[in-house]
């Protein structure tokens, strides 16, 4: 009697370990498997020629940046990085790098990020992920110019930034606003790192049973008067002087970098002709440029090289749009990084 009550726990133990440890097992191996995903996206947004957010098993795109690319992140031997906002971040397309790449070219471009919070992450990249002890000139970074980064942020926008970054229990700032790990022992982040992918992934089968899948999104169709209209609905009423500020903001990223001895590639990234004679945009332009020009930069300038066409939307590029410009993005990386003979083999 008393080994059949004994063989009936240990029976029902074993069943609630089961069912504690499947689901972990299968999220962990969907997640780490995600690249199965990529070849129907891909094969998707090419027939769209829409926008494609590179979400696969997570919640968005930039659940892949916080859990995978930036703990991974390492530029103490050398190594290039894409800084701007989603328009940059939906371009680079580091997934179809092939794997010797990976290591050393970063997309650290964050959606929705102006110059003052893009500033706070590369000074994280400075100081916790190797880039201010690579060597002077051996790190590169590729700052996007637009004008829809000079947007200066109120409180709410900036506590957003804020939630972002310590929500999931990886990040934290100090007392000085500084960007920093959280301080957790390797057997904590790992342990926080799988709780977080496996929450991600049962949130996404949730949406996929459900059919709300949204990772390929067609073309919008927009009048100028639409384009105007929402534009100047995301920026502050007080654009032009929070357009000043955030130019303070760029401009000492810039001096940031040259301290560091980082090099530096300002790059104006394509924009549609809408925005010719757009306020915003030509003030920023008239500013950026006083910028670079005093500290006798010159840019990569992309602005012109695609047609309205080529636009998802009012800012975003099109499948056809993104294969464009990337490959000279990616060229710009490359000859760094064969010039200074970097290599992920250490």
């Amino acid at each position: 009697m008393k080994h059949a009550a004994s063989s009936g726990q240990s029976g029902l133990c074993a069943l609630v370990l089961l069912a504690v440890l499947l689901p972990l097992a299968i999220a962990q191996a969907a997640v780490r498997s995600d690249w199965v995903l990529l070849p129907f996206n891909l094969a998707k947004w090419k027939a769209t020629n829409g926008l494609y957010y590179d979400k696969r098993f997570y919640g968005d795109d930039s659940d892949r940046f916080m859990f995978d690319d930036l703990p991974a992140a390492d530029f103490s031997h050398g190594g290039v990085c894409f800084i701007g906002s989603s328009t940059l971040r939906y371009t680079v397309c580091r997934y179809e790098l092939p794997p010797d790449l990976r290591p050393l070219i970063q997309n650290c471009a964050v959606s929705a990020s102006n110059y003052s919070q893009q500033r706070q992450l590369l000074q994280f990249l400075l100081d916790h992920r190797g880039m201010r002890h690579s060597g002077r000139g051996r790190s590169l970074v590729l700052i996007q110019l637009y004008f829809f980064n000079a947007t200066h942020y109120n409180a709410f926008r900036n506590e957003i930034w804020h939630d972002r970054w310590i929500r999931d229990g990886l990040y934290t700032f100090d007392n000085n606003g500084a960007l920093q790990d959280l301080p957790l022992n390797p057997l904590q982040r790992g342990a926080r790192l799988a709780q977080l992918r496996d929450d991600k992934f049962w949130a996404w089968a949730n949406r996929a049973v459900r059919g709300r899948m949204n990772d390929v999104r067609p073309v919008l169709s927009l009048t100028r008067e639409q384009i105007y209209s929402n534009t100047m609905e995301a920026l502050n009423p007080d654009w032009s002087a929070g357009m000043d500020l955030e130019l303070q903001q760029l401009a000492g990223t810039l001096d940031d970098l040259d301290a560091a001895g980082v090099k530096v590639v300002p790059l104006f990234f394509p924009i549609p002709t809408w925005f010719d004679g757009f306020a915003p945009n030509t003030k920023y332009r008239t500013g950026v440029d006083a910028v670079l020009r005093n500290r006798g930069l010159t840019p990569l300038d992309l602005s012109r090289a695609l047609p309205d066409s080529d636009f998802a939307d009012s800012v975003h590029l099109t499948y056809t749009g993104v294969h464009k410009i990337r490959p000279i993005l990616i060229d710009v990386a490359e000859k760094f990084i064969t010039e200074q003979g970097l290599s992920s083999k250490r």
